[in-house]
């Protein structure tokens, strides 16, 4: 969405939330068409990360609109043991 307002010149209505310590890089939106224009690696980067986030989100409201809730409680609790074991 901030991706798609900031090539839109409008500003997103996005409030992001980090779980954890994160560093941020911040480019002004004038900057962004440059960016993209001038460094391809930049531009494969952006959208290969946007894709990603996109396909996410879309797995989030398969698993709400088509799981069952027992479902639903299964995958969640798999997502927790994996996290628990990687910390």
């Amino acid at each position: 969405m901030s991706l798609s307002c900031c090539l839109g010149n409008k500003k997103s209505s996005i409030i992001p939330l980090a779980e954890e310590e994160t560093e941020l890089l911040l480019i002004p939106v004038n900057y962004l068409n440059e960016l993209l224009c001038k460094y391809s690696s930049s531009k494969s980067y952006i959208f290969d990360s946007y894709n990603t986030r996109l396909k996410e989100m879309l797995k989030v409201i398969d698993s709400l609109a088509f799981m069952n809730m027992e479902q639903q409680n299964l995958v969640k609790l798999a997502r927790n043991m994996v996290y628990l074991l990687t910390c």
